[in-house]
């Protein structure tokens, strides 16, 4: 195998690890943030915090869609998403 390969397939993998971490972190901190229940429970009680969160998450997508080789458009959700998911949020208080 040349250097490109196996380039690619540690690209890939890598991605597809973030694609997983990214999914995993935004239902625990979701839970966290509208049940205070789990690890992120602390959310529940600050939950501005969770905007910066969903921010931080859809960066994580991105450059795991962009490692892994994958179409951005068909796994990040659009940007409009999270704006509405966050005045959701900050409605709640």
């Amino acid at each position: 195998m040349n250097n490109t390969k196996v380039s690619r397939i540690v690209f890939r993998l890598h991605g597809s690890f973030l694609i997983i971490l990214t999914t995993l972190l935004i239902v625990l901190s979701s839970v966290g943030t509208f049940l205070g229940i789990g690890a992120f429970a602390w959310l529940h009680v600050d939950p501005i915090t969770e905007t910066g969160f969903f921010q931080a998450y859809s960066l994580m997508m991105t450059i795991a869609t962009v490692l892994s080789g994958v179409g951005i458009p068909f796994i990040v959700p659009p940007h409009g998403f999270f704006i509405l998911l966050q005045l959701f949020i900050l409605s709640r208080y």
